[in-house]
């Protein structure tokens, strides 16, 4: 989108991870022991917390049932995500002025709403939209409708921006 943004309609951002939820932020030091913990332990699992029955029934329906699961969360992804998380917040300048249609969960468990939410501010163009769905844990947590309220909100936008 940097390179070519008038090729670009609009941007869904589903769950921008710009940063950790409040409650689980990791500071200078523990970084540095991910970082080393992902290389001497690349692959191994980190145990995800039990939240609630319904998440814990929906994770383990989806670890069995979705063929693009890609496994347990291992340190090196963790690593990289973190990474990836730095660089896009270095680069926050550069995001081309195309319309952002951003989705937020209400009641979020990963990432940070109030940095998603400081970040939607930021963005200036008239057609961008902000939405926070009501009682959603995490905006990929799709069961009870939730997927489909959601792609139909943003099938509205874009036929709403194409206009």
């Amino acid at each position: 989108m940097q390179i070519r943004p008038d090729y670009f309609s609009g941007a869904i951002l589903n769950v921008p991870w710009f940063a950790n939820h409040e409650n689980s932020q990791l500071g200078y030091f523990k970084r540095m022991l991910l970082k080393t913990m992902s290389t001497l332990f690349r692959n191994r699992q980190i145990s995800l917390p039990n939240k609630t029955p319904e998440y814990d029934e929906f994770l383990t329906y989806l670890i069995n049932k979705d063929p693009y699961y890609t496994g347990p969360i291992q340190f090196h992804m963790v690593e990289y995500g973190l990474t990836l998380q730095d660089q896009m917040n270095a680069q926050l300048d550069r995001i081309p002025n195309v319309p952002i249609y951003i989705v937020v969960a209400e009641n979020e468990w990963v990432v940070s709403n109030n940095r998603i939410l400081e970040i939607s501010n930021m963005l200036k163009h008239p057609k961008n939209k902000t939405v926070t769905y009501k009682n959603a844990v995490h905006a990929l947590f799709y069961q009870d409708g939730f997927y489909q309220q959601v792609m139909g909100d943003l099938l509205d936008w874009l036929l709403e921006i194409s206009q």
